[in-house]
């Protein structure tokens, strides 16, 4: 399936629930993740005719959706230093990514997937996007490597590490209640 433009639009209406599900577990703000998500397509749309079919078209968007993320990031830096981000925009977020329906077609379960969602939302981009990938996307360890182009080890090492820190936070949220 090599950049044919025909093909594009079957591809959008089959990963843009992906994209934008994904977008919104990278993403602290569910508007953000719209945003995202449409500049994962346009840019998409303009590299279309390079896309060689190497890989899938979702891993090559995903690679697309992870560079217009950390631009993002980097734009809106001091959304982490004033409080914007309240409780209400997290619950919102959190109910918006519980009614996308995940790779398989079903919608995460209610108060387990929100709670998933708002543990992800305390991560660092780099550990919560490798357990988007693994957990929720169901990514092989060596379709993590070729969609985020580390080695495979590194990939064990940062699932690893990410799986001990949501632990940590897991751990300290639940003797706080």
């Amino acid at each position: 399936m090599a950049g044919r433009p025909e093909q594009f639009d079957e591809v959008v209406e089959t990963c843009r629930p992906r994209i934008y599900r994904a977008a919104c577990l990278l993403l602290d703000s569910a508007c953000d993740a719209e945003d995202v998500t449409q500049q994962v397509f346009v840019q998409a749309w303009h590299g279309w005719g390079r896309f060689r079919g190497e890989s899938e078209a979702f891993t090559w968007l995903y690679r697309i959706l992870l560079r217009i993320c950390a631009r993002h990031r980097r734009r809106w830096w001091w959304r982490k230093v004033l409080p914007f981000a309240g409780h209400e925009s997290q619950q919102a977020l959190a109910n918006l990514a519980d009614n996308v329906a995940g790779p398989d077609g079903h919608a995460a379960a209610g108060d387990d997937g929100c709670a998933v969602r708002l543990l992800l939302a305390k991560l660092t981009p780099k550990l919560r996007e490798i357990l988007v990938l693994r957990y929720l996307e169901d990514y092989s360890v060596g379709d993590i490597a070729r969609a985020l182009r580390i080695p495979e080890g590194t990939v064990k090492s940062r699932i690893n590490y990410a799986l001990g820190v949501a632990r940590d936070i897991w751990c300290a949220e639940q003797a706080h209640e």
